[in-house]
């Protein structure tokens, strides 16, 4: 495995999607708990939308990853039981 140096490209990079990683996993704490302020905050500290996309999507791997170990699944198994919740809590928006 690669070693990154702390004064190369890809470590600025790595270094940047964990902090904006935080920051999405900060906005999901905040808005459950009603701190819209707070949320609206974070989501407006992004640099762009697909800075905010790539923050929101490796949450949302890293979160099934974690599901996955946590219930001894393969996360295909856990994205296919998250995707079902979500159509079961959303009905008629297939």
């Amino acid at each position: 495995m690669r070693r990154l140096r702390r004064d190369s490209p890809d470590h600025v990079v790595r270094d940047d999607l964990t902090e904006c990683v935080q920051r999405a996993a900060a906005y999901g704490a905040a808005r459950p708990r009603g701190d819209l302020e707070a949320a609206e905050s974070i989501l407006a500290s992004f640099d762009n939308e697909a800075q905010r996309s790539m923050a929101f999507a490796s949450l949302a791997e890293l979160t099934i990853g974690l599901l996955a170990v946590n219930d001894d699944q393969p996360t295909d198994v856990v994205a296919a039981q998250l995707a079902l919740s979500i159509a079961q809590a959303n009905p008629g928006t297939e």
